[in-house]
């Protein structure tokens, strides 16, 4: 329950925070928005950053390992590529600096995604 104004306060720009880490990952893999709609709906909302997370690191390796023999230049896929991954890893060390010194199942799982 809600009893202060700088409750209210601290409240609204935590989940702030929380929308916009979402739009940021969604935004550097768009592939993965039907999927995060899916994930939104259905889990916790506690583990809704880690679930995204975990989810756009899948989208965007399958995205690697897709096949591109098909496009024009491969070579600006790979640089598209690997700018978008730069902008999920800055978005997951926001994360995983958040859970430091903090043990969650699946932080182990993103660990091992990552690696």
């Amino acid at each position: 329950e809600l009893i202060s104004f700088l409750e209210i306060h601290k409240w609204f720009w935590n989940q702030e925070r929380q929308v916009a880490y979402c739009i940021g990952l969604l935004n550097a893999v768009p592939k993965a928005v039907h999927g995060a709609e899916d994930l939104i709906r259905s889990c916790q909302l506690s583990d809704l950053n880690l679930n995204l997370l975990l989810y756009v690191h899948k989208e965007l390796a399958g995205e690697l390992v897709a096949d591109h023999s098909s496009e024009v230049r491969p070579n600006q896929v790979y640089r598209d590529w690997l700018q978008r991954k730069g902008v999920v890893l800055g978005l997951t060390k926001d994360l995983l600096s958040e859970y430091d010194g903090h043990e969650h199942p699946m932080l182990a799982r993103l660990k091992c995604d990552t690696e």
